[in-house]
C-alpha cells in the first residue's frame, strides 16, 4: 500500500496563518510553522514563530493555537519514531539525545 502524499505546506492560503482545518489534520498548522521556523535560516527563528502564533491566535482565538500545538507534538512524535527505527534504537533513548543537544545548544546563548 503506497503512503499518503503529504500536502505541500506552502499550499494555506496566503495572509493567512490559521488555514480552516479540519478535525484530524491539526498537523497542518504544525508544518506551516515549521515551514516558516526553517525559512528564516537560523535567524531570530523563536521570534517568528511568536509572532505566528499570534497571528494565529488573532484570527482563530486559543483554539487554533491549541490545534497548532498538538500538531507539533504530533509531528515531533512522528518524526521521532521515524529517527529511532531508522537509527535502530527506541525513541526513549532519541529523546534524551535530542534533550542533551537542546540543553548544550541553550547553553551556547
Amino acid at each position: 500500500m503506497a503512503e499518503p502524499s503529504c500536502p505541500d505546506p506552502r499550499s494555506a492560503p496566503a495572509g493567512s496563518h490559521a488555514p480552516d482545518v479540519g478535525p484530524g489534520m491539526h498537523w497542518l498548522l504544525a508544518i506551516n510553522l515549521i515551514a516558516a521556523w526553517r525559512g528564516t535560516g537560523g535567524v531570530h527563528r523563536q521570534t517568528l514563530v511568536a509572532q505566528r502564533l499570534i497571528e494565529l491566535a488573532d484570527e482563530g482565538g486559543a483554539a487554533a493555537v491549541e490545534r497548532a500545538a498538538l500538531g507539533l507534538t504530533d509531528v515531533a512524535g512522528t518524526l521521532l519514531e521515524l529517527y529511532a527505527r531508522c537509527a535502530g534504537a527506541s525513541p526513549g533513548d532519541v529523546l534524551e539525545e535530542v534533550a542533551g543537544l537542546l540543553r548544550d545548544r541553550s547553553a551556547w546563548g
